[in-house]
């Protein structure tokens, strides 16, 4: 059982890593042969290449949707038929509009500008629109959103009487979609943290463990809970991790096209 203390918030991982890094380094003969530096005065780098990450299915609550959104005219063409007799005009265009995916992380951890989480697009979205594709990407915890082009396309024949006008626009109508999701990130390798002199930049030491067990002194030291019965809570299995993430989305997107015609 870990220390007792909150649920774990959004956390840098980069710093939690090399926060440990640091105290194992300050315990060492090398720490002491370089004069006892402080820690503004080296750089620590992560090789995160031993570690394995992978993201489960996801849950979705708190929906909201999919509702109505503004819909939006992407092209108009204006016809006119000054003969007597019934013209045929050919309405044909190619337009695209943008589809947004908005996502907030509340719960989990950051690796620097990155998490590296990715997870399945809510049924709701998906079955509604491709242009998300299967996933979403978690960037950061504060609200990222990334745009998405979707392409319309028509070709229709327009029937104009006599002496008469028409405007002919294609309109594409929106949907908006919101929900809170959660899901795990379990993860295990090695982390290898390289540091150097960060004003020469000379090597000075490596220092390497398990994730696991990195995770396992840092919690502890920060007195975070883990391995309760709580959802919220860490998980720590010898050296793989469990880590609770959780945040919103919210989807913005064209469903339908129509071509309006109004008779001027």
């Amino acid at each position: 059982m870990g220390a007792q203390n909150t649920k774990s918030p959004v956390i840098d991982m980069e710093e939690f890593l090399k926060s440990w890094a640091w105290t194992v380094f300050s315990k060492t003969a090398a720490y002491k042969s370089k004069g006892s530096p402080a820690l503004s005065d080296v750089n620590i780098d992560i090789v995160w290449d031993r570690v394995h990450f992978s993201t489960s299915e996801p849950a979705f609550g708190l929906k909201q949707g999919p509702v109505p959104a503004n819909s939006q005219i992407v092209f108009k063409a204006n016809y006119t038929n000054n003969t007597t007799e019934v013209q045929e005009q050919n309405f044909s265009t190619t337009r695209t509009t943008v589809a947004k995916a908005t996502t907030l992380l509340t719960r989990g951890f950051t690796r620097g500008m990155d998490t590296g989480i990715k997870i399945s697009i809510p049924p709701e979205v998906a079955y509604a629109t491709s242009g998300f594709g299967h996933e979403v990407s978690i960037k950061t915890d504060e609200v990222n959103t990334v745009e998405h082009t979707l392409t319309w396309t028509t070709n229709s024949n327009i029937r104009l009487p006599p002496k008469s006008k028409i405007l002919a626009q294609l309109q594409v109508s929106a949907e908006q979609f919101q929900c809170d999701f959660s899901t795990y990130v379990i993860f295990k390798g090695q982390v290898v943290l390289r540091i150097t002199d960060k004003r020469t930049g000379t090597f000075i030491k490596v220092v390497e463990n398990d994730v696991g067990t990195i995770v396992k002194d840092e919690l502890e030291r920060r007195k975070i809970k883990y391995n309760t019965s709580s959802p919220d809570a860490i998980t720590l299995n010898g050296k793989t991790v469990q880590w609770p993430i959780s945040g919103e989305l919210r989807f913005k997107y064209g469903v339908t096209q129509d071509v309006l015609l109004d008779p001027q």
